[in-house]
């Protein structure tokens, strides 16, 4: 719960930073950020960053990023009749592509992706 609770203190404090945005994809731009995601095993969660490139626009109604994240995940689990635990850490480093939607507006970017 102490994690949650972390977790959603910091999205709240790094989403009141800003006053304006400019999320549209473009050609020859990097993104830097970091994510926190929500695990099924345990209800833990992870943490992690994420790097974007913007490789290439104009390919129909938007553009193609390619990138790298890291993400860090840990599980404990304590065996009640056998009084022992077990518990194991997940670093996850892997490639990303994208697909981004380049749209008029210019505070949302939709994209889809594969990692």
């Amino acid at each position: 719960m102490k994690k949650l609770s972390l977790a959603l203190l910091l999205g709240v404090c790094l989403f009141g930073i800003h006053d304006s945005g400019f999320a549209q994809f473009a050609k020859g731009r990097n993104w830097l950020g970091a994510h926190v995601g929500l695990s099924g095993v345990g209800s833990t969660i992870s943490f992690g960053a994420d790097y974007e490139h913007g490789l290439v626009d104009k390919i129909g109604p938007g553009g193609i990023g390619i990138g790298a994240q890291v993400d860090y995940w840990s599980y404990n689990f304590d065996y009640v009749f056998t009084k022992g635990d077990f518990s194991y850490k997940y670093i996850s480093i892997a490639v990303s592509g994208n697909y981004h939607l380049i749209l008029d507006d210019q505070k949302w970017d939709p994209f889809a992706g594969l990692v």
